[in-house]
């Protein structure tokens, strides 16, 4: 991937990001007008080496036909779905009503092109379906930014938090969940490494995650979102070592370890 000059608007180095078109039996995701749009589709093998990766004995023990068999769609930022949609069954759940007004603009679709061009900020609902019906969602938000200097360095940043997530009651313990989860760990497998890239000329790149809401399941969902990064950023180290010297690199960026604040 070509890197953009450090002149250039922070903006304009993400427009292009894409998913690769070899990946379509299980994604398929670009960079629209508010943000990554796109499917997933999570087929019964991953569902249940996750179970195996996390030793979910208690969940395999309980895990239904459906749960085996099923293959969840999944969508990113459907313009198709309404968001009263979403606000009600957030009502109608453990979390309560909420100031409606509140809600509105929470659940509002947003533009990750703002008027600050040293910034974007990318938020991205993730919709699972039980076959036309929505079965829960989740909210990730991306923020990348460009600090210009700090301590002596061209700094740019990624701050990642897993903001919710949430299955309908009548829809849980059928995998629906986790389903979440694999789309969101696939998404920041695939997203991140291509933005680590495009911020290789900066000389100090800052990655930080946070997920420290009260959920069912949050603690296991927060762990497999955090390996993706861990995952994609040791990616990109690599690359650095490899790839981006070999093409005549020059001195690769500072990678700082990941600052992680999760607690539930």
């Amino acid at each position: 991937m070509e890197t953009t000059q450090q002149n250039d608007s922070l903006q304009a180095r993400f427009k292009s990001i894409k998913s690769d078109h070899r990946d379509r039996r299980f994604y398929s995701y670009a960079v629209g007008e508010y943000g990554f749009e796109g499917y997933f589709r999570v087929h019964p093998d991953m569902r249940m080496e996750l179970l195996e990766n996390y030793e979910l004995d208690e969940v395999r023990a309980k895990a239904n036909d459906s749960f085996k068999t099923r293959t969840t769609n999944i969508t990113m930022n459907p313009s198709d779905v309404s968001r009263n949609t979403l606000i009600n069954m957030v009502r109608n759940s453990e979390y309560g009503a909420g100031n409606d007004e509140e809600q509105q603009k929470y659940f509002a679709m947003e533009s990750p092109w703002g008027a600050d061009k040293r910034s974007s900020n990318f938020k991205t609902f993730f919709i699972a379906y039980d076959q036309e019906s929505v079965a829960g969602f989740s909210i990730l938000e991306m923020h990348i930014y460009d600090h210009g200097i700090e301590e002596g360095k061209t700094t740019a940043s990624i701050y990642i938090e897993l903001e919710f997530i949430l299955v309908d009651e009548a829809m849980r313990g059928n995998g629906f969940g986790m389903d979440l989860s694999i789309a969101m760990h696939a998404f920041i497998l695939a997203v991140l490494k291509d933005i680590y890239v495009d911020l290789v000329d900066f000389e100090r790149i800052l990655t930080s995650y946070q997920a420290d809401f009260d959920s069912f399941g949050g603690t296991q969902v927060s762990d497999h979102i955090e390996s993706a990064i861990d995952e994609a950023r040791d990616s990109f180290i690599s690359w650095l070592n490899t790839d981006y010297v070999s093409r005549g690199g020059t001195t690769p960026p500072e990678v700082a370890a990941i600052d992680r604040e999760t607690g539930f």
